[in-house]
């Protein structure tokens, strides 16, 4: 049954918080995503590229394309704002076309990046999502090789992300763009060539871990690439709230690669070397 819209059906506020954000529940029919596509496709020149596609496309995603073009078209509610009709410096396309041209292939080759992106689109604010978004084309995050496992297992420490970034700019109307910034370089991590992918979700554990901690160092790239076996991270994890909170009481920086990857049998905490007292250093 083909619904008769006279506008396309749209999904997100002009008031909506900036950063870390449950969006409702997209209840959206597929007859009105494919029609909302098509009436954008009237508006936006851009679009029209995708409508071939969507008959070959899983319906699942008719709302991460609906919802793409929608916030190509609004401004978020901050100072700054991403302008995804811009043309990017390279390749020489804005956002927009980029993203209606990779979809298609992601749907067929990296399913899960787009599950990913319909992931942060769910939880994060316009500004965060638009950043991904900008990023995603201009890397070309969703078609990159061999990801599809790796944005399968990051889809869980999506939050994570959001609220490590956030700790570090706690501000609710940001001036630049350092927390997407910052939320974007968790993402690039977990895509990264060299990643251990049986690595990604045991981060859970440890951000648990981290949270709320004195900690000055975690290296999440060295973290996800070094070689040091799944087992041993989980039997490190297991006494590693002791570590901390020794470490705690002698005032210094655990050094968490280091406690993670050291072997499960050595009873010593691991201090960052610039938390330990000089004289302690010197011959």
């Amino acid at each position: 049954m083909v619904v008769k819209l006279l506008c396309p059906k749209m999904r997100f506020r002009s008031d909506e918080p900036i950063g870390a954000f449950k969006r409702a529940v997209d209840n959206r029919t597929v007859d009105e995503l494919r029609e909302s596509i098509q009436l954008w496709a009237r508006r936006v020149p851009e679009v029209k590229q995708i409508l071939p596609e969507l008959d070959h496309m899983n319906p699942k995603y008719f709302g991460l394309v609906a919802d793409t073009i929608e916030l190509s078209q609004k401004k978020a509610n901050s100072f700054q704002d991403i302008d995804m009709m811009q043309e990017l410096d390279f390749p020489p396309f804005n956002t927009l076309d980029l993203l209606m041209a990779h979809i298609p292939i992601a749907a067929r080759k990296s399913p899960s990046a787009l599950d990913f992106a319909k992931e942060i689109i769910n939880r994060t604010g316009m500004l965060t999502s638009k950043f991904f978004l900008k990023d995603s084309a201009e890397f070309e995050l969703l078609v990159k090789p061999n990801t599809n496992a790796n944005f399968r297992e990051g889809i869980g420490l999506i939050d994570d992300f959001v609220r490590i970034s956030e700790s570090s700019m706690p501000i609710e109307h940001p001036l630049d763009f350092s927390t997407q910034e910052d939320f974007m370089e968790h993402v690039f991590a977990i895509l990264d060539e060299g990643v251990i992918v049986e690595k990604i979700p045991i981060l859970k554990d440890v951000f648990k871990k981290l949270k709320g901690g004195s900690e000055k160092v975690f290296d999440m790239d060295k973290f996800l690439q070094d070689g040091t076996p799944v087992e041993v991270i989980k039997a490190n994890l297991k006494t590693f709230e002791q570590a901390k909170r020794y470490s705690e009481r002698a005032g210094k920086y655990l050094d968490v690669n280091a406690q993670l990857s050291k072997d499960p049998n050595d009873v010593d905490t691991v201090f960052c070397l610039d938390s330990i007292p000089k004289y302690m250093l010197e011959d």
